[in-house]
């Protein structure tokens, strides 16, 4: 009996620890519902802060886009005002005039009207009624011309750009040999000094039986007997023109092909022309080398210095 009642005690101080951790968590758990309402409350007056901050900022901007809009129209309306502006591009005043083309069309053909066939050019009127032309142009001297209603052309005036027309010049001295030249007959270069004459380096151009090329040349006369042309493939391979068995390997200006004078006096050919026609044999041509006699003496480079070759450009002054 004395055994059943401590075991009875026993489990009655098991169930006190229990009741009382029960209480515990019942008193954390009424603390943690105790402060939730509190929390909200700290967490819906950092969202009205949040709130009242965006509107702020919100306002500011607003106000801010007006009062640029409303400079950018009182600038525009004063300068509309005063006639010196109206607002339009070069097209919308086209339209005006009872242009009917796209815009595209409109900058293509103004591009046509200055000379320049690749980059459309744009233009704008400003504030202070100046016309705005810009786009892609090359150096040289252009005509504007303005385009009436009824498609006639009233001429405005001439501008360079680039101060005057250019040309490229194709001959590099820092390619160029100087006092050697090539064999006509054996296709190599000569072992040694030959005085006075000039070698350039590779110069591309692609030949073909319907493109015709000119080369012209200022500073000499191409009228040496070995004076010539010489022609490669893109690998660099010198090419052989027609009946190269008995002609050798360059196309000399003396026996070959004729040497013209142009207006300005220059010495030009036709690129690939042996004996009257177009030789098929140097169709394949990517590059070429001239080479000329200029002097009977050894060069320097100051001897050169004056030297222009082009392709199909006109040597101007």
């Amino acid at each position: 009996a004395a055994g059943n009642a401590n075991a009875a005690a026993g489990n009655a101080c098991e169930a006190a620890e229990r009741a009382n951790t029960a209480a515990e968590n019942a008193n954390q758990a009424a603390e943690v519902a105790n402060s939730v309402p509190e929390r909200v409350a700290a967490l819906e007056e950092e969202t009205t802060k949040l709130n009242s901050k965006y509107t702020e900022l919100k306002s500011d901007l607003t106000e801010l886009e007006t009062s640029i809009d409303t400079k950018v129209e009182t600038s525009v309306q004063k300068a509309k005002d005063s006639g010196d502006f109206d607002g339009l591009s070069a097209y919308e005043h086209a339209l005006k005039g009872g242009y009917t083309g796209t815009e595209e069309e409109f900058n293509l053909k103004i591009a046509e009207l200055m000379g320049y066939e690749y980059d459309p050019i744009t233009g704008t009127v400003d504030e202070n009624n100046n016309i705005i032309i810009s786009g892609g142009l090359v150096d040289g001297t252009y005509t504007i011309k303005y385009l009436n209603e009824d498609g006639t052309y009233t001429e405005i005036g001439e501008f360079d750009v680039g101060g005057v027309l250019k040309y490229t010049n194709l001959f590099d001295v820092s390619t160029a040999l100087l006092n050697s030249r090539y064999s006509n007959s054996s296709g190599s270069l000569y072992d040694g000094t030959k005085a006075g004459y000039v070698l350039t380096g590779f110069i591309p151009v692609t030949l073909s039986t319907t493109s015709e090329k000119i080369l012209r040349i200022r500073g000499a006369d191409l009228t040496y007997n070995d004076d010539s042309i010489l022609y490669f493939n893109d690998s660099k391979t010198m090419l052989v023109p027609t009946d190269g068995s008995t002609d050798g390997f360059g196309i000399k200006f003396v026996d070959h092909t004729t040497v013209y004078t142009d207006e300005n006096g220059d010495k030009y050919v036709k690129l690939g022309y042996k004996n009257g026609a177009f030789d098929t044999a140097l169709a394949t041509t990517i590059y070429i080398k001239v080479q000329f006699q200029i002097s009977s003496s050894t060069l320097t480079e100051d001897d050169v210095a004056n030297i222009i070759i082009t392709i199909d450009e006109p040597i101007v002054d």
